[in-house]
């Protein structure tokens, strides 16, 4: 992606969380920005996809992942954050078990540890 793209990504127009939240997304970008959350790490600008039609969903510092593994529940299992512009991936119950690393890099999940909760 070039600037000029990133440039027109930063400029989508926003979306209410009532509504982003009823929708369904085809595709998320995630441009982390050079301001700071009150956290210390970076904020994210999330830009969800729909029909070719782009939305700025949200301004965050931590994007999480949700699974249901045949819960009624969902499980935050996956999280990014990003500092400097390194972003961080992690899970408090599974590790990230690289599956292929030529061209582009694919990773799964062990089993869920239920002794993590």
């Amino acid at each position: 992606m070039n600037k000029r793209q990133k440039k027109l990504l930063e400029e989508c127009k926003e979306c209410s969380w009532g509504k982003a939240l009823k929708m369904k997304y085809d595709s998320i970008y995630f441009i982390p920005t050079r301001k700071k959350h009150d956290s210390g790490y970076n904020i994210i600008i999330v830009i969800g996809e729909v029909n070719d039609e782009k939305y700025i969903i949200d301004y965050c510092d931590v994007i999480d992942f949700e699974s249901y593994y045949g819960e009624e529940n969902p499980i935050r299992d996956l999280h990014i954050d990003c500092n400097n512009n390194v972003y961080h991936i992690w899970s408090n119950r599974q590790k990230l078990i690289p599956q292929h690393l030529v061209s582009n890099a694919v990773f799964s999940m062990d089993k869920l540890d239920s002794r993590k909760w």
